[in-house]
């Protein structure tokens, strides 16, 4: 299982609402443009990518930053409560 914070800038409304819809499949979304998305393979990582590139264009920016066990655990907001709490299993 691979956890990953996704945002992204996108200027195009059209583009923008089919990305969010993919990214809802996978996961939250915690800000207009930022998702948390978990998958459980690099494969459906690379899968979950062609689909994205299929609804992108020229202009369409979309950044994955993975988030380790350890940096998931260190995670807070501005009164320290944990955040970016994922299950230790996704069963599929």
């Amino acid at each position: 299982m691979f956890i990953y914070v996704v945002c992204y800038d996108i200027s195009d409304n059209g583009i923008r609402e089919a990305v969010a819809q993919e990214l809802l499949k996978h996961g939250n979304r915690v800000q207009f443009s930022v998702f948390e998305i978990v998958v459980p393979s690099k494969e459906a990582l690379a899968q979950l990518c062609q689909r994205l590139q299929k609804l992108a264009d020229d202009k369409t920016v979309i950044r994955f930053y993975r988030l380790c066990r350890s940096c998931r655990d260190a995670s807070h907001d501005l009164q320290q409560q944990a955040i970016a709490n994922f299950p230790a299993v996704v069963i599929i």
